[in-house]
């Protein structure tokens, strides 16, 4: 999980529950109350170490723990028990209207049919009957009953539909009988076998390595001091018979302990996995289903705007060929940015296009890709391609963005002329798709 999703998440949360915090600059916060509610939390669920009152300083992203000069911040990240306290009494208060569903639109798809997206809670187990891992992925099912797996966060770039749009759409979904014809049983299913299976065998291996390991020292540590006790006792049972049966006794003591312990790592063996377990469902409904609607009208011209996106990326694949690095198309999966390049060193360079014909003069990045880019500064590109017919004039830029989007936030326009301001020009080149 990226450092600024846990950042806005956290904040926004935090103060929902009545905490106190504040920012101080150079990705750091201070927290002078931390509520009640929180800590108590806290402590029902057993987080580990107990959480504060208070946080004179905290971060998100480790690059931001030590500055000199200044404080150290306290990483809140997951493990830390302030932030499981906040998720857990999040998922306490909202849990049933996760459950229940929402709508969303999404603006940056042009096809025509709803679609149903499904988060689903994978757990593993051991014998113990404790958790030892937890996992939400999502299924989407479309009308045809298409069942597939998104490789990332799908909902980030999604927004809630306005008034007259949500009457348009709870009218239509009137007529649609396959959203109650087992859709969830399906998910569940799809789930079950290419998830629960899969998540459960890593589970399983990462489970055997570190379990091999621990019994390996436990055994060689106790081992030794029963040993070590063993041969004491014989050592005084000529010399003075209490303090050996006091030996023998710590001996055995120590024998017991070493079953007990084996036993538990037996039991932490055996894992297994609960059958999956829907904890959101959304309807989505992409831009391109409003065409159809004689409620609807659009300036834009999609088919125009998918020539030039077309042609943009036709660019910008060109150019990294050129470079000599390994492009590929991952525009489809919706992880923030549009190429995956690799260079002949393995560097991994995240490029978003951006097409616009000529005479635009602002360019819509989606929060998702403005996060990515902030996470990620040292590999992420926004390629700003100005496509007239065919030609192109393409710019590479570097830290585009000098903050990240508001909480509510689905996507911000900007003025390209700002962003090339602001962001740092590391390539420039007029070409010619073909």
């Amino acid at each position: 999980m990226q450092p600024y999703v846990i950042e806005k998440f956290f904040v926004e949360a935090f103060k929902q529950f009545g905490g106190s915090i504040f920012w101080r600059g150079r990705g750091r916060y201070e927290i002078s109350r931390v509520p009640a509610i929180l800590r108590d939390k806290a402590l029902q669920n057993r987080f580990g170490e107990s959480v504060a009152t208070q946080y004179k300083r905290i971060c998100f992203d480790k690059k931001n723990c030590q500055i000199p000069g200044i404080d150290v911040a306290e990483l809140v990240t997951f493990g830390h028990p302030l932030l499981n306290a906040v998720t857990a009494l999040t998922l306490q208060k909202y849990g049933v209207v996760l459950r229940e569903g929402t709508i969303f639109i999404d603006d940056t798809d042009d096809d025509k049919n709803f679609r149903l997206l499904f988060g689903i809670e994978i757990e593993i187990r051991d014998g113990r009957q404790v958790t030892v891992s937890k996992r939400l992925r999502f299924v989407e099912i479309s009308e045809s009953g298409q069942t597939s797996l998104p490789k990332y966060v799908p909902y980030m770039d999604f927004r809630a539909p306005d008034e007259n749009e949500r009457k348009e759409i709870l009218s239509a979904i009137k007529s649609l009988n396959w959203l109650t014809s087992n859709v969830e049983e399906s998910a569940i299913s799809f789930a079950a076998k290419n998830l629960a299976s899969p998540y459960h065998r890593e589970i399983e291996e990462s489970r055997k390595i570190y379990l091999d390991k621990l019994q390996r020292e436990i055994e060689e540590r106790l081992r030794s001091e029963i040993n070590s006790w063993d041969k004491r006792a014989a050592e005084l049972k000529s010399k003075n018979k209490l303090n050996a049966e006091k030996a023998g006794r710590r001996a055995n003591e120590i024998h017991s302990r070493l079953n007990r312990r084996l036993d538990e790592i037996a039991q932490e063996r055996k894992i297994y996995a609960l059958p999956p377990r829907v904890i959101s469902s959304a309807l989505i409904v992409p831009q391109g289903w409003f065409s159809l609607s004689p409620a609807k009208s659009f300036s834009t011209d999609a088919e125009s705007r998918a020539r030039i996106e077309k042609i943009a990326m036709q660019a910008v694949m060109q150019i990294e060929r050129e470079f000599g690095n390994t492009p590929v198309d991952v525009s489809n999966d919706k992880c923030g940015y549009d190429i995956e390049s690799s260079t002949p060193d393995a560097h991994q360079r995240f490029i978003e296009v951006k097409g616009r014909h000529t005479d635009a003069d602002t360019i819509t990045v989606t929060k998702n890709e403005i996060l990515t880019a902030l996470n990620v500064p040292e590999n992420f590109i926004l390629a700003i391609v100005s496509v007239d017919g065919n030609n192109t004039h393409v710019t590479y830029l570097k830290t585009p963005f000098a903050s990240s989007p508001d909480f509510n936030a689905v996507s911000v326009n900007y003025k390209i002329s700002s962003l090339i301001r602001q962001g740092e020009i590391i390539f420039k080149k007029n070409s010619t798709v073909t």
